[in-house]
Protein backbone atom coordinates (compact mmCIF):
# COMPACT_ATOMS: atom_id res chain seq x y z
CA UNK A 1 0.00 0.00 0.00
CA UNK A 2 2.81 2.39 0.92
CA UNK A 3 4.60 1.62 -2.33
CA UNK A 4 1.44 2.39 -4.28
CA UNK A 5 1.08 5.74 -2.49
CA UNK A 6 4.69 6.60 -3.28
CA UNK A 7 4.20 5.74 -6.96
CA UNK A 8 0.98 7.75 -7.22
CA UNK A 9 2.45 10.71 -5.33
CA UNK A 10 5.57 10.69 -7.47
CA UNK A 11 3.51 10.51 -10.65
CA UNK A 12 1.30 13.37 -9.51
CA UNK A 13 4.32 15.50 -8.56
CA UNK A 14 5.96 14.78 -11.90
CA UNK A 15 2.74 15.68 -13.68
CA UNK A 16 2.63 19.06 -11.95
CA UNK A 17 6.26 19.75 -12.90
CA UNK A 18 5.59 18.79 -16.52
CA UNK A 19 2.49 21.00 -16.69
CA UNK A 20 4.41 23.94 -15.24
CA UNK A 21 7.09 23.33 -17.86
CA UNK A 22 4.37 23.35 -20.50
CA UNK A 23 2.99 26.66 -19.24
CA UNK A 24 6.42 28.25 -19.58
CA UNK A 25 6.57 27.04 -23.19
CA UNK A 26 3.25 28.58 -24.25
CA UNK A 27 3.52 30.59 -27.43
CA UNK A 28 1.62 33.65 -28.52
CA UNK A 29 0.47 33.95 -32.09
CA UNK A 30 -0.69 37.09 -33.83
CA UNK A 31 -1.82 36.10 -37.29
CA UNK A 32 -3.51 38.73 -39.44
CA UNK A 33 -5.87 36.53 -41.44
CA UNK A 34 -9.57 37.34 -41.33
CA UNK A 35 -12.13 34.55 -41.36
CA UNK A 36 -15.87 34.31 -41.57
CA UNK A 37 -16.82 33.35 -37.99
CA UNK A 38 -19.91 31.60 -36.66
CA UNK A 39 -20.64 31.82 -32.93
CA UNK A 40 -22.83 28.95 -31.70
CA UNK A 41 -24.82 29.52 -28.50
CA UNK A 42 -26.83 26.48 -27.33
CA UNK A 43 -29.55 27.59 -24.93
CA UNK A 44 -32.11 25.69 -22.88
CA UNK A 45 -34.31 27.62 -20.45
CA UNK A 46 -31.92 30.57 -20.44
CA UNK A 47 -34.37 33.49 -20.28
CA UNK A 48 -32.35 35.01 -17.42
CA UNK A 49 -29.08 34.89 -19.38
CA UNK A 50 -29.61 34.99 -23.12
CA UNK A 51 -30.32 38.74 -23.25
CA UNK A 52 -27.00 39.76 -21.64
CA UNK A 53 -25.07 37.17 -23.62
CA UNK A 54 -26.33 38.42 -26.98
CA UNK A 55 -25.78 42.05 -26.01
CA UNK A 56 -22.11 41.23 -25.42
CA UNK A 57 -21.82 39.26 -28.65
CA UNK A 58 -23.31 41.87 -30.97
CA UNK A 59 -20.74 44.43 -29.78
CA UNK A 60 -17.73 42.42 -30.97
CA UNK A 61 -15.01 44.43 -32.69
CA UNK A 62 -14.61 41.75 -35.39
CA UNK A 63 -15.78 42.67 -38.92
CA UNK A 64 -17.36 39.44 -40.18
CA UNK A 65 -19.31 37.12 -37.91
CA UNK A 66 -22.72 35.62 -37.33
CA UNK A 67 -24.43 34.47 -34.14
CA UNK A 68 -26.50 31.29 -34.16
CA UNK A 69 -28.69 30.80 -31.11
CA UNK A 70 -29.89 27.20 -30.81
CA UNK A 71 -33.00 27.07 -28.66
CA UNK A 72 -33.00 23.56 -27.22
CA UNK A 73 -36.66 22.84 -26.36
CA UNK A 74 -36.83 25.70 -23.86
CA UNK A 75 -39.94 25.91 -21.70
CA UNK A 76 -39.45 29.56 -20.74
CA UNK A 77 -39.05 32.77 -22.76
CA UNK A 78 -35.66 31.91 -24.28
CA UNK A 79 -37.11 31.64 -27.78
CA UNK A 80 -38.97 34.94 -27.40
CA UNK A 81 -35.82 36.85 -26.44
CA UNK A 82 -33.69 35.14 -29.10
CA UNK A 83 -36.26 35.81 -31.81
CA UNK A 84 -36.31 39.50 -30.87
CA UNK A 85 -32.60 39.75 -31.70
CA UNK A 86 -32.81 37.60 -34.85
CA UNK A 87 -35.46 39.96 -36.23
CA UNK A 88 -33.43 43.05 -35.35
CA UNK A 89 -29.97 41.98 -36.56
CA UNK A 90 -29.20 40.35 -39.92
CA UNK A 91 -26.23 38.40 -38.52
CA UNK A 92 -28.21 36.76 -35.71
CA UNK A 93 -30.07 33.54 -36.52
CA UNK A 94 -32.36 31.38 -34.43
CA UNK A 95 -32.69 27.61 -34.63
CA UNK A 96 -35.46 25.89 -32.70
CA UNK A 97 -35.02 22.26 -31.75
CA UNK A 98 -38.18 20.31 -31.05
CA UNK A 99 -36.91 16.74 -30.81
CA UNK A 100 -33.57 15.10 -30.01
CA UNK A 101 -32.53 11.88 -31.80
CA UNK A 102 -32.21 9.01 -29.35
CA UNK A 103 -28.52 8.54 -30.14
CA UNK A 104 -27.59 12.16 -29.27
CA UNK A 105 -27.13 14.04 -26.03
CA UNK A 106 -29.07 17.35 -26.16
CA UNK A 107 -26.17 19.81 -26.12
CA UNK A 108 -24.15 17.98 -28.76
CA UNK A 109 -27.17 17.85 -31.05
CA UNK A 110 -27.76 21.58 -30.49
CA UNK A 111 -24.16 22.43 -31.39
CA UNK A 112 -24.17 20.06 -34.37
CA UNK A 113 -27.38 21.69 -35.65
CA UNK A 114 -25.83 25.13 -35.28
CA UNK A 115 -22.67 24.13 -37.12
CA UNK A 116 -24.63 22.57 -39.99
CA UNK A 117 -26.59 25.80 -40.41
CA UNK A 118 -23.52 28.03 -40.14
CA UNK A 119 -21.69 29.94 -42.88
CA UNK A 120 -18.40 30.47 -41.07
CA UNK A 121 -14.96 28.99 -41.62
CA UNK A 122 -14.28 29.19 -37.89
CA UNK A 123 -16.74 27.93 -35.27
CA UNK A 124 -16.75 29.56 -31.83
CA UNK A 125 -18.85 28.08 -29.05
CA UNK A 126 -19.95 29.65 -25.79
CA UNK A 127 -22.81 29.29 -23.31
CA UNK A 128 -25.76 31.58 -22.63
CA UNK A 129 -24.49 32.41 -19.13
CA UNK A 130 -21.21 33.75 -20.57
CA UNK A 131 -20.33 37.39 -21.21
CA UNK A 132 -17.68 37.56 -23.96
CA UNK A 133 -15.72 40.84 -24.11
CA UNK A 134 -15.90 42.81 -27.35
CA UNK A 135 -12.35 41.63 -28.18
CA UNK A 136 -13.18 37.91 -27.88
CA UNK A 137 -13.57 36.94 -31.54
CA UNK A 138 -10.68 39.06 -32.79
CA UNK A 139 -8.35 37.78 -30.06
CA UNK A 140 -9.19 34.08 -30.58
CA UNK A 141 -9.05 34.17 -34.38
CA UNK A 142 -5.55 35.70 -34.34
CA UNK A 143 -4.29 32.29 -33.23
CA UNK A 144 -5.44 30.57 -36.41
CA UNK A 145 -2.54 30.30 -38.81
CA UNK A 146 -2.48 27.66 -41.56
CA UNK A 147 -1.40 24.93 -39.15
CA UNK A 148 -3.83 25.58 -36.29
CA UNK A 149 -7.09 23.63 -36.17
CA UNK A 150 -8.42 24.37 -32.68
CA UNK A 151 -7.95 27.18 -30.16
CA UNK A 152 -8.91 27.07 -26.47
CA UNK A 153 -9.50 30.12 -24.29
CA UNK A 154 -9.82 30.74 -20.57
CA UNK A 155 -13.35 30.83 -19.17
CA UNK A 156 -13.46 31.62 -15.44
CA UNK A 157 -16.64 30.74 -13.57
CA UNK A 158 -17.84 33.64 -11.43
CA UNK A 159 -20.85 34.28 -9.23
CA UNK A 160 -23.45 36.84 -10.14
CA UNK A 161 -23.61 40.13 -8.27
CA UNK A 162 -24.50 40.21 -4.57
CA UNK A 163 -22.97 36.76 -4.06
CA UNK A 164 -20.29 35.64 -1.62
CA UNK A 165 -16.84 36.97 -2.49
CA UNK A 166 -15.26 33.93 -0.83
CA UNK A 167 -17.20 31.53 -3.04
CA UNK A 168 -16.35 33.66 -6.06
CA UNK A 169 -12.67 33.31 -5.20
CA UNK A 170 -12.98 29.54 -4.82
CA UNK A 171 -14.72 29.24 -8.18
CA UNK A 172 -12.11 31.40 -9.87
CA UNK A 173 -9.24 29.34 -8.44
CA UNK A 174 -10.99 26.15 -9.57
CA UNK A 175 -11.34 27.58 -13.09
CA UNK A 176 -7.74 28.74 -13.06
CA UNK A 177 -6.41 25.32 -12.01
CA UNK A 178 -8.28 23.55 -14.80
CA UNK A 179 -7.09 26.21 -17.25
CA UNK A 180 -3.52 25.58 -16.12
CA UNK A 181 -3.89 21.86 -16.80
CA UNK A 182 -5.43 22.63 -20.19
CA UNK A 183 -2.81 25.19 -21.26
CA UNK A 184 0.18 23.26 -19.89
CA UNK A 185 -0.82 19.97 -21.47
CA UNK A 186 -1.50 21.61 -24.83
CA UNK A 187 1.96 23.14 -24.79
CA UNK A 188 3.36 19.62 -24.24
CA UNK A 189 1.32 18.31 -27.20
CA UNK A 190 -0.81 16.09 -24.94
CA UNK A 191 -4.12 18.03 -24.65
CA UNK A 192 -6.14 17.00 -21.60
CA UNK A 193 -9.18 19.20 -21.29
CA UNK A 194 -10.95 22.37 -22.42
CA UNK A 195 -14.20 24.24 -21.95
CA UNK A 196 -16.96 24.69 -24.51
CA UNK A 197 -17.59 28.12 -22.99
CA UNK A 198 -14.57 29.39 -24.89
CA UNK A 199 -13.65 27.12 -27.76
CA UNK A 200 -12.89 27.66 -31.45
CA UNK A 201 -12.17 25.27 -34.32
CA UNK A 202 -12.24 25.12 -38.08
CA UNK A 203 -15.58 23.90 -39.40
CA UNK A 204 -13.95 21.65 -42.00
CA UNK A 205 -11.95 19.95 -39.21
CA UNK A 206 -15.16 19.25 -37.29
CA UNK A 207 -16.50 17.38 -40.29
CA UNK A 208 -13.16 15.75 -41.09
CA UNK A 209 -13.16 14.02 -37.67
CA UNK A 210 -16.87 13.22 -38.21
CA UNK A 211 -18.05 15.64 -35.57
CA UNK A 212 -19.44 14.01 -32.47
CA UNK A 213 -19.67 10.58 -34.06
CA UNK A 214 -18.63 7.97 -31.51
CA UNK A 215 -19.17 10.31 -28.56
CA UNK A 216 -22.68 11.51 -29.32
CA UNK A 217 -24.33 9.56 -26.49
CA UNK A 218 -22.11 10.96 -23.72
CA UNK A 219 -24.06 13.52 -21.68
CA UNK A 220 -21.16 15.97 -21.86
CA UNK A 221 -18.00 16.02 -23.96
CA UNK A 222 -18.97 18.55 -26.60
CA UNK A 223 -15.66 20.16 -25.69
CA UNK A 224 -12.99 17.83 -24.20
CA UNK A 225 -14.04 14.66 -26.04
CA UNK A 226 -14.06 16.58 -29.33
CA UNK A 227 -10.64 17.95 -28.40
CA UNK A 228 -9.30 14.41 -28.01
CA UNK A 229 -10.74 13.33 -31.36
CA UNK A 230 -8.94 16.20 -33.06
CA UNK A 231 -5.73 15.72 -31.05
CA UNK A 232 -5.44 12.09 -32.20
CA UNK A 233 -4.74 13.27 -35.73
CA UNK A 234 -1.15 14.47 -35.81
CA UNK A 235 -1.59 17.08 -38.53
CA UNK A 236 -4.16 18.99 -36.45
CA UNK A 237 -2.41 21.52 -34.21
CA UNK A 238 -3.96 23.04 -31.09
CA UNK A 239 -3.22 26.29 -29.31
CA UNK A 240 -4.20 27.93 -26.02
CA UNK A 241 -5.06 31.65 -26.04
CA UNK A 242 -3.55 33.36 -23.00
CA UNK A 243 -4.48 36.97 -23.75
CA UNK A 244 -6.77 38.79 -21.37
CA UNK A 245 -8.83 39.94 -24.36
CA UNK A 246 -9.78 36.32 -25.15
CA UNK A 247 -11.18 35.43 -21.70
CA UNK A 248 -14.89 34.64 -21.49
CA UNK A 249 -16.32 34.79 -17.95
CA UNK A 250 -19.34 32.69 -17.05
CA UNK A 251 -21.69 34.10 -14.40
CA UNK A 252 -23.75 31.57 -12.46
CA UNK A 253 -26.11 31.23 -9.52
CA UNK A 254 -24.07 28.94 -7.31
CA UNK A 255 -25.43 25.56 -6.29
CA UNK A 256 -23.09 23.15 -4.47
CA UNK A 257 -24.66 19.92 -5.77
CA UNK A 258 -24.72 21.19 -9.35
CA UNK A 259 -21.15 22.45 -9.11
CA UNK A 260 -19.70 19.16 -7.83
CA UNK A 261 -21.70 17.05 -10.28
CA UNK A 262 -20.26 19.17 -13.11
CA UNK A 263 -16.73 18.78 -11.78
CA UNK A 264 -16.63 15.04 -11.00
CA UNK A 265 -16.37 13.91 -14.63
CA UNK A 266 -13.89 16.40 -16.07
CA UNK A 267 -11.60 16.44 -13.03
CA UNK A 268 -11.52 12.65 -12.74
CA UNK A 269 -10.88 12.25 -16.45
CA UNK A 270 -8.25 14.96 -16.41
CA UNK A 271 -6.38 13.31 -13.54
CA UNK A 272 -6.31 10.00 -15.38
CA UNK A 273 -5.06 11.66 -18.54
CA UNK A 274 -2.50 13.62 -16.54
CA UNK A 275 -0.97 10.42 -15.12
CA UNK A 276 -0.98 8.92 -18.61
CA UNK A 277 0.74 12.03 -19.99
CA UNK A 278 3.47 12.11 -17.35
CA UNK A 279 4.28 8.42 -17.73
CA UNK A 280 4.29 8.70 -21.52
CA UNK A 281 6.65 11.67 -21.42
CA UNK A 282 8.99 9.98 -18.95
CA UNK A 283 9.18 6.88 -21.14
CA UNK A 284 9.80 9.02 -24.21
CA UNK A 285 12.61 10.94 -22.50
CA UNK A 286 14.23 7.69 -21.35
CA UNK A 287 14.05 6.21 -24.83
CA UNK A 288 15.61 9.31 -26.34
Amino acid sequence: MNELLVILSSTYFLTVILLLHGLLKLKKCKCNSLYKVSVIVPARNEENNIDDCVKHLINQDYPDFEIIIVNDRSEDRTELFARKYSQKFDNIHLINIKDIPSEFSPKKFAIKSGIEASNGEIILTTDADCRPPKTWISSITKHFDKKISLVIGFSPVLLKKNSSSILSGILYIDSLSLAGVSAGSISLNFPLTCSGRNLAYRKNIFFEVHGFEGIEKAISGDDDLLLHKIAKIEKFNIRYATEKESRVPSFIDFNFSKFFSQRIRPVSYTHLRAHETSLHLVCRLLLE
